[in-house]
């Protein structure tokens, strides 16, 4: 089954991409075709684990069967799929000043991608890992190059200031706190047009762990 939230979101991605490839100067039918597979792998790609290169095998089969024209498939495999998403990663974090202290390997290139691409269109986003695999960081990089007109990356520099108000979640979390947070963020975006304001709660799987089931607030947020 798929909800028809993440048909309206795989919508409003397309679109978003389509508009972000022609300014870097892609073709109106590339950037089209590349939209299409991006916009599928953000929105259920981003999603599995062991199950990544059947999807990418089906997705293509079904691109290949019913793209005509300019954005058709024929004499492609499927590796294109694999291509766009790691060209796309490396795009952005080509363009995100990371130092050079910080290796630009696949956790972060996904991560960072993924969140980039969430905020920006203000999509929720879970990003689900161990310990050390850049899940911090990729915020941190995402904060300290997405400042507005400020930004160094003239690319970057066309996007919103990126403002994070963070929240540390508990087994004693609490709906009142976490609705804090957002309205003390939503206050903020009234204030700022200029700046996306963004909640990040942290460790959020504790929260599942408290007896006052904090989480059931984000339904109404």
């Amino acid at each position: 089954t798929v909800s028809l939230r993440d048909v309206n979101r795989c919508i409003k991605l397309l679109n978003w991409f389509h508009e972000i490839l022609q300014k870097r100067g892609m073709t109106y039918k590339e950037a089209l075709r590349r939209s299409m597979v991006l916009s599928l792998m953000t929105c259920y790609h981003s999603r599995l684990s062991n199950k990544r290169a059947g999807f990418i095998n089906e997705t293509f089969r079904y691109f290949k069967a019913t793209a005509r024209g300019e954005i058709s498939f024929a004499g492609l495999d499927s590796s294109i799929v694999e291509k766009y998403i790691h060209e796309e990663e490396m795009f952005w974090i080509e363009n995100v000043n990371c130092g050079p202290t910080i290796a630009a390997n696949k956790p972060l290139r996904e991560n960072l991608f993924l969140m980039i691409v969430c905020i920006l269109n203000k999509i929720p986003i879970f990003v689900v890992g161990k310990p050390g695999s850049s899940k911090s960081l990729a915020i941190e990089l995402i904060t300290s190059n997405f400042q507005g007109e400020g930004s160094t990356n003239d690319f970057i520099r066309g996007f919103p200031a990126i403002n994070v108000f963070s929240h540390q979640c508990s087994p004693l979390s609490t709906a009142q706190g976490i609705e804090k947070v957002f309205e003390t963020a939503t206050k903020a975006q009234s204030i700022s047009a200029t700046t996306q304001q963004v909640v990040l709660l942290d460790e959020v799987g504790l929260a599942e762990q408290s007896p006052h089931l904090p989480l059931k607030v984000l339904h109404k947020l």
